[in-house]
């Protein structure tokens, strides 16, 4: 997000490339009736949407420029406020806050998209846009999570999403004040990074008790115009997203960005793993979702860490998942060879390979492939481990849970 020098923060757009890749898109079946989202699969969170409720879901308040009730949200929304007393549906022409939460709780009911949590939380919208405008001031942020923690009570709101973007001109001391108010009264504030690339991140992400999100691809590297560096404790879905036109569901595959995007997944994935564990803290929750991959949002190592086996089986089981694969692995001078024994009938194999490249002593995935024989040969440069989960032809959300293997010296 880009700023003026009166501390106004202007929308995040679409670029016009995506708007024209859209507007090229056609009518097709909703995403969850075809495959798991691109994100679900990147994050390792296929299995939430389809898990057993939990007791009482948790409130993910998202403070942006609106959420409109369309199908896929209808069900989700708890509640919708603006400050300025008006209505308070989407008034961003992209439909900004809309997406957002449909990123976050899109409904599984074969229109427009999957979200990251329906059923384990429930939206609840505080526009500080205004109509007809494309900035925010310190003021409207202050009072969107003033509102959020007025409402916490009553709506069990644990997260609050600052997913429309933020301010590179410095910080403010009210805005500070909420978000320590709201941490205090154990609610974990996430925002969005920015979107110019550059080695520093907006206000408020940059203020400590927010946790900062930014985004990263489906090989987990980070996207081209994600905002880094130190103060960044969480990468999450970000680039080559699917998504759904808000207005009339058509799915739209792989062109959906930005570190607004990874953020509402965040917001969504936290927001889930405290419904199923009301009794975890703030602190402790965004440990075991920040620790759980090494800074990379991995959903079902987080619940994992959790001790929520029970949840990942139960959406897994609802979903119909496969056994996993019996793999060797084994070298051949500088070549890799991976065998699949035993690999049922129309089923096809994902391969992820970790390793070091360049100065980076830290693994991270160097590779993907795709297997549909008895196995694979491919160089064994830089790699230190390889991974490898099915996933059915006909029914890509049906997959196996991922064997690890490690390299050969």
């Amino acid at each position: 997000m880009s700023t003026d020098r009166r501390g106004h923060g202007r929308l995040p757009q679409l670029v016009a490339a995506m708007a024209a890749t859209w507007s090229l898109v056609g009518a097709g079946p909703a995403l969850g009736e075809a495959s798991p989202p691109a994100q679900a699969v990147a994050d390792d969170g296929v299995f939430l949407p389809y898990a057993a409720a939990p007791a009482r879901p948790v409130g993910v308040c998202i403070v942006d420029s609106g959420v409109d009730v369309n199908r896929d949200t209808q069900g989700e929304i708890a509640f919708r406020e603006a400050i300025d007393g008006g209505d308070p549906g989407d008034v961003a022409a992209n439909k900004h806050g809309t997406r957002m939460a449909m990123m976050a709780a899109g409904a599984v009911n074969g229109w427009g998209m999957i979200g990251t949590a329906p059923g384990a939380v429930r939206i609840v919208s505080v526009r500080i846009v205004s109509p007809g405008s494309d900035v925010v001031s310190y003021a409207d942020f202050d009072r969107g999570i003033t509102e959020c923690q007025h409402y916490q009570p009553l709506y069990n709101i644990k997260v609050i999403s600052l997913s429309l973007g933020g301010f590179s001109g410095g910080a403010d001391a009210s805005v500070q004040d909420q978000i320590d108010s709201a941490r205090h009264y154990g609610m974990n504030v996430l925002a969005a990074a920015g979107n110019d690339g550059t080695p520093t991140v907006d206000f408020p992400a940059s203020y400590q008790p927010v946790l900062p999100v930014t985004a990263m691809g489906k090989s987990h590297g980070l996207c081209a115009f994600s905002d880094r560096g130190p103060a960044i404790r969480l990468l999450a879905p970000g680039c080559g997203l699917d998504s759904a036109d808000p207005l009339t569901g058509t799915p739209h595959f792989g062109v959906e960005q930005g570190t607004s995007e990874a953020t509402a997944i965040a917001a969504a994935a936290l927001g889930a793993l405290r419904a199923y564990r009301p009794d975890l803290t703030t602190d402790q929750a965004e440990g075991l979702l920040t620790a759980a991959a090494s800074g990379r949002l991995d959903i079902a190592a987080g619940f994992r860490a959790a001790g929520l086996g029970s949840v990942i089986a139960s959406g897994s089981a609802r979903l119909g998942s496969l056994a996993p694969p019996h793999a060797s692995l084994r070298r051949q001078e500088r070549r890799l060879i991976l065998k699949l024994s035993g690999r049922p009938p129309r089923v096809r194999a994902l391969v992820r390979v970790r390793g070091r490249r360049g100065s980076s002593r830290r693994p991270r995935t160097i590779q993907t492939l795709e297997v549909n024989g008895p196995g694979i040969t491919f160089p064994a440069v830089g790699a230190v481990s390889v991974s490898v989960r099915y996933v059915d032809v006909g029914h890509p959300a049906k997959r196996s849970r991922e064997v690890t293997l490690r390299v050969p010296r």
